[in-house]
């Protein structure tokens, strides 16, 4: 569930910089998108202690909850699937946006009836990388999860160090399954 909604919000997140940053002449369209990488130069560890430090001063409270593991996990993996649709997002001519909107759509009907539907394979195999990073995401997790929201990684991880090899071996199939 939680790998699921990060994976949605990450695809979201990232046709709308790609679609800026690659259908559009706004001013400053690629420092969007540069800062949106940033998070590949910042190590996982790193990356969560940042976040805990950031989500703990504030009083959001929003620490050990699935909102910040969600938050992590986005901003983590989110340069991963901006590079995977914005290759799709280049491969779209721009003739095809220009002749929907010769026939008088408008940009909402143009990016539902055109570009969504030549990007669905794009943004499902975008979804589908960003799903299985954030399935076996291990080193926020143990920083960002509290006891009532333990993911996958982190039990695993806590049947592994107490020595618990049958459940750990059970989830672990399910997890490679």
């Amino acid at each position: 569930g939680l790998a699921a909604l990060s994976a949605v919000l990450a695809v979201a997140l990232a046709f709308c910089i790609a679609f800026i940053a690659q259908k559009t002449r706004l001013r400053g369209r690629g420092a969007i998108e540069a800062v949106a990488m940033l998070p590949v130069a910042i190590p996982a560890t790193v990356l969560g202690l940042g976040l805990l430090w950031a989500y703990v001063t504030v009083p959001l409270q929003i620490y050990g909850t699935v909102i910040i593991l969600v938050i992590a996990y986005v901003t983590r993996y989110l340069p991963v699937t901006l590079r995977t649709v914005s290759g799709g997002m280049i491969q779209l001519g721009d003739e095809l946006e220009e002749a929907s909107r010769m026939s008088g759509a408008g940009m909402a009907f143009t990016l539902r009836r055109v570009v969504l539907p030549l990007l669905g394979p794009v943004l499902f195999a975008a979804g589908l990388v960003m799903f299985m990073a954030a399935l076996r995401e291990l080193s926020m997790s143990l920083l960002l999860s509290g006891l009532g929201n333990p993911v996958v990684s982190v039990a695993i991880y806590n049947f592994y160090s107490v020595g618990e090899t049958g459940p750990l071996s059970a989830l672990a199939i399910v997890v490679v399954e």
